[in-house]
């Protein structure tokens, strides 16, 4: 059964959409949103 659903998670994971796959997608989401300073720049004009 674990080898199963490894495979079908991989086979998910692995899906592409316009040269990106979902775990790309998850990798950059995860940089973005957990592991690189964010910067704001409040202006008032």
């Amino acid at each position: 059964m674990f080898p199963c659903v490894l495979t079908g998670v991989y086979g998910f994971l692995t899906i592409r959409f316009e040269d990106t796959s979902i775990l790309d997608f998850i990798r950059y989401a995860c940089a973005y949103f957990f592991m690189r300073q964010q910067f704001f720049e409040w202006r008032y004009e």
